[in-house]
């Protein structure tokens, strides 16, 4: 049902594709339009090639120029354009940026900055720069001075609001969107052929995503045990090229394949046997729901923060030590072995509702319009 005090929503974010951030971007701009909300989307970076489908009745904002303050300046205009009620952002620059635009504006909106990431381990990993300082003191003030802010799981909750100095109860749980309409019953898992193990990975080419841990692992299954198995990754970012050189270091050229961006993984996961998540950190991860959805196993490292409230503590997947790829392939070996079901469809359908865009969406607005979650 569509509340009252939100008929107008902006949602504000580094682009439209390529990311998990911007994935829930879209689809909750998709869900808000669907009930019959004014949706405009406002950003700045072109992923031409990677982006998520929109309805073309979503109203797009972008600035032609790259300079941070002629965003906010863009936005401002956007934001007197639209008059929403109100405007909500994701991930660190585009709440700033948001926050920023507000302050040179008159004009009321509730304005909803969210995070997707663990703050403190992502920071402690890339190092404490004049950067990510200048950005942390940013971040701080725009999320003290907002409506409200929403972090993706509680891992991130908590880590934000000591990280930010944030009242806890300003600072909310609402899980990422991952899937439209009800759950459809997957289809019926192939058996496995244990000669020749088919792993799948799919995140951003980046330190977060630990590639190099699952790559030891594969090298320790292959070597080590004996076992034949593969790697298919999905996904783009910095460290491509990186990786790639690595992986012919440890001549796994032949096992560990790039597929690059896909805008849906559900499509690819029938032909494999597992999903391997080896994240240092994360925010949510949304690929382990996206596998849930398919009934595919999951193992993946207990990380800070998302995946082991995805997958409820170990009960819809393995979780295994961060940065211990002689842990992470054994789990893989030994999830693979195992030929019983591992938990009820009922039991895991419950818990994957939680996840779905039109739950989300209501959670989102019934925050908005000022009642408790």
């Amino acid at each position: 049902m569509k509340v009252e005090s939100c008929n107008n929503i902006m949602l504000v974010c580094s682009s439209l594709g390529g990311g998990g951030a911007e994935r829930v971007a879209t689809n909750l701009a998709l869900e808000f339009l669907n009930i019959g909300i004014r949706v405009s989307i406002f950003f700045w970076d072109d992923k031409t090639n990677s982006e998520y489908f929109l309805d073309k009745r979503i109203v797009l904002y972008r600035p032609q120029s790259r300079n941070f303050f002629f965003r906010c300046l863009s936005m401002r205009k956007a934001l007197i354009k639209e008059n929403p009620e109100a405007v909500i952002s994701f991930t660190d620059i585009p709440n700033i940026i948001t926050w920023l635009a507000s302050l040179l504006m008159r004009g009321s909106f509730k304005r909803l900055p969210t995070i997707h990431s663990n703050l403190r381990a992502r920071d402690l990993a890339t190092g404490y720069t004049i950067r990510n300082q200048i950005v942390r003191f940013l971040h701080r003030l725009s999320c003290r001075r907002a409506f409200g802010v929403v972090a993706v799981s509680d891992g991130v909750r908590k880590a934000a609001a000591q990280y930010l100095s944030l009242n806890d109860r300003t600072v909310v749980t609402i899980y990422n969107p991952i899937f439209s309409g009800g759950l459809m019953p997957a289809a019926a898992k192939k058996e496995v052929d244990r000669r020749h193990i088919k792993l799948v990975a799919a995140g951003r080419l980046s330190a977060a995503k630990d590639y190099p841990v699952m790559f030891r692992a594969v090298n320790i299954l292959i070597s080590d045990m004996g076992q034949k198995c593969s790697l298919d990754i999905y996904g783009e970012g910095p460290l491509e090229k990186d990786l790639k050189d690595l992986a012919k270091e440890m001549s796994l050229q032949d096992a560990v394949q790039f597929k690059g961006f896909s805008k849906n993984l559900k499509e690819n996961f029938p032909r494999y046997d597992m999903l391997v998540l080896s994240s240092r950190w994360e925010g949510f991860a949304n690929v382990l729901v996206e596998a849930l959805l398919c009934k595919l196993p999951v193992i993946s490292t207990n990380c800070p923060s998302g995946p082991s409230e995805v997958l409820d503590n170990g009960r819809f997947g393995t979780l295994v030590p961060v940065s211990d790829p002689v842990s992470l392939a054994e789990g893989i070996y030994q999830r693979v072995s195992k030929a019983e079901k591992q938990f009820n469809d009922d039991d895991l359908a419950k818990h994957l509702s939680k996840f779905s865009s039109s739950y989300v969406a209501k959670q989102y607005l019934d925050y908005l319009s000022g009642c408790c979650l």
